[in-house]
């Protein structure tokens, strides 16, 4: 799957919009718990699960979710590209999302606020890694939010 901007819509998946300059390819990354998975040609991020109906979230209060490396994230053209993550639609849980490049060592999202930080795609392709730390005091209806927002991934030439 080959775009140059897509939107991850959590927990339905990447919504891909078709350019003719395709920049980027995602793939799921080296996850044995299929928490990254390919439906009806989308890449879906399963980040937790929700029952809201009986108020219940996978994701709970004092709790720190790593998903480290979680996307592959390959160069889909000769040109020099660089890259980017972004969030929205969170709500108040924006501010328990933090979204990095190889583990976590260059940021483009930290604590849900947003670093205007392009990075060189280097080689053939890296890694995407998102991490999710809720506090103890976090509200249910919070935590809820983490299900309902996007990750943007974009790309353009140098």
């Amino acid at each position: 799957m080959a775009f140059s901007r897509a939107t991850a819509d959590n927990p339905s998946g990447i919504q891909v919009a078709c350019t003719t300059d395709s920049l980027l390819e995602l793939r799921p990354g080296n996850q044995a718990d299929s928490t990254v998975v390919v439906e009806d040609g989308a890449l879906s991020l399963r980040l937790g699960w929700s029952d809201r109906k009986n108020g219940y979230a996978g994701m709970q209060p004092g709790s720190r979710y790593e998903f480290m490396n979680i996307v592959r994230v390959g160069r889909q053209t000769s040109s020099d590209v660089e890259w980017t993550a972004n969030i929205e639609g969170f709500g108040d849980a924006a501010e328990f999302i933090s979204i990095g490049r190889e583990s976590a060592r260059e940021i483009f999202v930290e604590k849900g606020h947003y670093k205007d930080a392009w990075r060189d795609m280097g080689g053939t392709y890296t890694w995407m890694t998102i991490v999710i730390d809720i506090p103890l005091e976090a509200e249910q209806d919070e935590i809820n939010q983490l299900y309902e927002g996007k990750i943007i991934i974009d790309a353009k030439t140098k």
